[in-house]
C-alpha cells in the first residue's frame, strides 16, 4: 500500500513539474545570433510558450546531453535547454544552457560570411579554442592565466581583425577554411566548424616575431634598421638607440604600459623600464632586417608630462 502511495505521489509530482515555468537567460543569444540579453530572453520565452515541452527523453540527434536535474526543455527541431531545480526550492525550472539542434547550427554557420565582417563584429562569431589561446600566450607573451589570455586575445583581434582566404606571405601554416589577420604580424587559422555556440573555431595562433622573441641585445640590433625619416642625420637619438641596444633589448608584442596609446598595434623594442622604441615590420618577407625602428620613447614623470602639456598649450596659444 505504501509503495502504491509513493508511486502515485511521484506521478503527481512529475505531472506538476511538467507545468513549472522555465526561467531563461540570454544563453541562446550566441547560438542564434541575437543581439542583447533582453531580445534573447524575449525570443526564447515566446518559443517556449509556442512549442516547449519538459522531458527527460531527448531525440536521437541530441542524445548524450546532460542536465543538473536530468530534465530538459525541448523545442523539437530547434533547441534543448538543460534544466536545474531552483536553489531556493521554488516551483520553477532554471535553464542552464542552450543547445541548438545540429541542423540549426549548421544553417546558421552557412549564413555568416566571415569575409564581410571585421573587428568585434567578426570576433563575436569566433570561439577561441584552448589551443589557440595557449599559443597566443606562448608566442605573444600574454597573461599567464587562460582566462586572462583569452580576454587579451579577443581584445587584440577585435580592434583590427579581418578575414582572408589565404595566409600572409610570412606565415607558414597548414591549410585552413580561412584566416583572421591582425596587423602585419598575427595570423589565426580558422575552421568553419564552430563550437561553444560560435560559428567558427580558432585553430591556433601564429606570431610573425615568434622566432625573434628570444633574440636580444646586439643580436636583435642586427635584425633591425633605423627609419631614415624618423632619425635624421646628426640626430642625437641615433647614439641613444645604439647605446640602448648595447645595454640590452628585447622584442615585444606589447607596448610599454606607459607608452602613448596607438589604435594601430605595432611591435615594440624594450630597452629598459623607461626606454622603448616603436617599430614596424618590413614589407619584404625575406628581408635580413625585418624590423624597422621608427622612434624612441622615454617614460616621463608626472611633472615632466605636465610641463610637456603646458608647452604644447603655449605653442598653440602663440600660434
Amino acid at each position: 500500500m505504501a509503495l502504491a502511495v509513493a508511486y502515485a505521489a511521484i506521478l503527481i509530482l512529475s505531472a506538476e513539474m511538467d507545468r513549472w515555468p522555465v526561467i531563461v537567460t540570454n544563453a541562446c543569444a550566441a547560438e542564434f545570433g541575437l543581439r542583447g540579453s533582453g531580445v534573447a530572453r524575449h525570443w526564447l520565452q515566446n518559443e517556449i510558450d509556442r512549442a516547449g515541452v519538459v522531458t527527460d527523453v531527448l531525440p536521437a540527434e541530441m542524445k548524450g546531453r546532460r542536465s543538473p536535474s536530468g530534465m530538459f526543455l525541448l523545442i523539437e527541431g530547434l533547441l534543448v535547454l538543460p534544466l536545474a531545480f531552483d536553489h531556493q526550492k521554488r516551483r520553477q525550472w532554471m535553464a542552464t544552457n542552450c543547445i541548438a539542434f545540429p541542423e540549426v547550427s549548421q544553417r546558421r554557420r552557412q549564413q555568416i560570411d566571415p569575409l564581410s565582417l571585421t573587428g568585434f563584429d567578426l570576433m563575436q562569431h569566433v570561439n577561441l579554442t584552448v589551443h589557440a589561446v595557449e599559443r597566443f600566450r606562448e608566442r605573444c607573451g600574454a597573461a599567464p592565466g587562460p582566462g586572462f589570455a583569452a580576454q587579451q586575445m579577443y581584445q587584440v583581434l577585435g580592434v583590427q581583425a579581418r578575414a582572408v582566404t589565404r595566409p600572409p606571405a610570412w606565415c607558414r601554416t597548414r591549410r585552413a577554411d580561412f584566416y583572421i589577420v591582425c596587423g602585419d604580424d598575427l595570423c589565426v587559422p580558422m575552421s568553419v566548424r564552430g563550437s561553444n555556440g560560435k560559428a567558427f573555431d580558432a585553430l591556433t595562433c601564429i606570431y610573425r616575431g615568434g622566432d625573434l622573441l628570444s633574440v636580444t641585445g646586439k643580436d636583435l640590433r642586427d635584425r633591425c634598421m633605423l627609419d631614415p625619416l624618423a632619425f635624421r642625420e646628426n640626430d642625437q637619438r641615433l647614439n641613444d638607440v645604439e647605446r640602448a641596444f648595447e645595454q640590452g633589448a628585447v622584442l615585444s608584442f606589447w607596448p610599454p604600459r606607459w607608452a602613448p596609446y596607438e589604435k594601430q598595434r605595432r611591435p615594440w623594442i624594450h630597452f629598459s623600464d623607461t626606454l622603448a622604441s616603436p617599430a614596424r615590420w618590413s614589407q619584404s618577407v625575406n628581408h635580413q632586417k625585418p624590423i624597422t625602428v621608427v622612434g624612441l620613447v622615454e617614460k616621463r614623470s608626472k611633472l615632466q608630462r605636465l610641463f610637456h602639456r603646458l608647452r604644447k598649450a603655449i605653442i598653440r596659444w602663440q600660434a
